[in-house]
């Protein structure tokens, strides 16, 4: 009579099926990290298309210079810039503009390159609305303006201070969401021209 060892195949059906489960575990690991990695982008649409740069003193700084960030606000007739020293210069909105290019946001803008490298060692351009995310996702709506000051941005309302240069997360009050961050935001300086979309 003839025996079979049945445990061989068994063994390595069952290591077969564990190094499928691993594999499929690593995959949701990371894509669950990748997810985290976006999330650091606001999940609101935006958009910003202004020339010329070189108009405004105050954004022609920030797109240019480590360190500097200046506001942009968008009124019914102009758009106001204004730098981290209370240096403003307006632009009119026109007809082109209101037509085909009309600017989306929750509050207006800021614009800047950080003093410091990303963890990339990059110094990108960097675009947050200029409304305050926790008053904002808090309290049905709320549009709170933030005031620039350096590299930081605060609210009157709750009192959060935001760091321009640490992905706008709050550095004082109490802790919250970060700063509504847009995604791609572009200075092309042969043509003049900043764009900012999410």
């Amino acid at each position: 009579m003839t025996r079979y060892n049945t445990s061989r195949p068994m063994n390595r059906l069952l290591r077969i099926t564990l190094q499928i489960a691993l594999g499929f575990g690593l995959m949701l690991l990371a894509t669950g990290c990748a997810e985290k990695a976006t999330d650091r982008y606001a999940h609101i649409r935006a958009f910003l298309q202004f020339r010329p740069v070189s108009a405004s003193a105050p954004l022609l700084s920030a797109v240019s210079n480590q360190g500097m960030f200046c506001t942009i606000r968008i009124g019914t007739s102009q758009f106001l810039f204004t730098g981290p020293t209370g240096t403003s210069s307006s632009w009119p909105i026109t007809d082109v503009v209101r037509n085909y290019g009309q600017p989306e946001c929750v509050a207006g803008f800021v614009v800047g390159i950080a003093s410091t490298p990303d963890l990339n060692g990059q110094m990108p351009l960097l675009a947050y609305d200029l409304a305050c995310p926790n008053c904002y996702a808090g309290d049905a709506m709320i549009t709170k303006e933030l005031t620039l000051s350096g590299e930081r941005l605060s609210c009157s309302r709750c009192h959060r201070i935001y760091d321009l240069q640490s992905d706008g997360i709050v550095v004082s009050g109490d802790p919250g969401q970060p700063l509504l961050r847009y995604r791609s935001v572009v200075y092309n300086q042969a043509n003049d021209l900043l764009v900012i979309m999410n």
